[in-house]
């Protein structure tokens, strides 16, 4: 996925806030930025007792990485990353993930084919593929643990198929769909809710809700996704995602949320170059 920021998000037991710790990968000369907040030592947490972390490690990408400065222009992004605990132990289920994106890039779903939920919420891969096809914006794959009480854990996989779901009230939907094959038969269906933002660096939020994966006892491990699309609306060229750039960088904030514990914040940039 070409040059990579490694982007850290460690949360501390007890009364400790969310720590980020940022690194660079694979270029040493990426600017790099963190909103790192923690009243006290990780390590001093709860009075000093026994750490109870979650890690989350992204890697993100986005090409072409020369943009205009003033206009949009198709781009193709991709994100890859993966949860756990520091000792191993299964972190508790993610259930939302708030993405605040830079007001130069813009999400742009007008004209495209929308896909009804009704159509993915129990299909397969394949058959949410067929039925979907028209309204696709991205793909990847997914990486989930299913921890049954009392028996080791299963390590299932699944293609990923992301699909414009429409705009209403000025707001974008994307469903990321994906389906376990085994130890149980079913899919899951993430809601992507993409709403504007007016004012400040960011122009568009990210609400990504996680529904309870084989019954609360499933969570995601790894996940790598691909968003893209070009498609033609009123016989002009469009793409589903576009960005400029406007000052050298593009920036973006999360905000992971769990069944327990603090949620994880965290900021971190990419580096562009203006072209015209």
């Amino acid at each position: 996925m070409g040059k990579r920021l490694r982007w850290t998000l460690v949360s501390g037991a007890g009364f400790c806030l969310a720590c980020v710790a940022l690194s660079v990968a694979d270029s040493p000369a990426d600017p790099i930025a963190s909103a790192s907040y923690c009243p006290t030592i990780i390590d001093r947490c709860a009075g000093g007792g026994a750490r109870n972390e979650v890690e989350v490690v992204l890697n993100s990408s986005f090409k072409p990485t020369k943009l205009p400065k003033n206009k949009l222009a198709p781009v193709h992004f991709g994100v890859e990353g993966a949860i756990g605990m520091p000792d191993g132990s299964h972190p508790p289920p993610l259930r939302e993930l708030t993405l605040e994106i830079d007001r130069n890039v813009a999400l742009d779903a007008q004209g495209l084919p929308a896909c009804g939920l009704k159509k993915i919420k129990g299909a397969t891969t394949s058959q949410a593929l067929k039925a979907c096809r028209p309204a696709l914006v991205g793909e990847g794959k997914m990486d989930f643990v299913v921890a049954y009480p009392e028996q080791s854990p299963l390590p299932p996989a699944s293609h990923v198929a992301m699909f414009n779901a429409g705009i209403k009230d000025g707001k974008t939907t994307i469903y990321i769909h994906a389906y376990l094959s085994y130890p149980v038969s079913e899919p899951v269906v993430m809601t992507i809710k993409a709403s504007k933002v007016h004012g400040g660096r960011y122009g568009t939020k990210l609400a990504i809700s996680i529904p309870p994966i084989a019954k609360g006892y499933g969570f995601i491990k790894k996940f790598q996704l691909e968003l893209f699309r070009r498609f033609a609306y009123r016989h002009e060229k469009q793409s589903f995602l576009k960005a400029r750039c406007f000052d050298g960088k593009l920036q973006a904030g999360a905000e992971f949320t769990f069944s327990e514990g603090p949620p994880l914040v965290g900021i971190f940039r990419r580096p562009c170059t203006a072209k015209g």
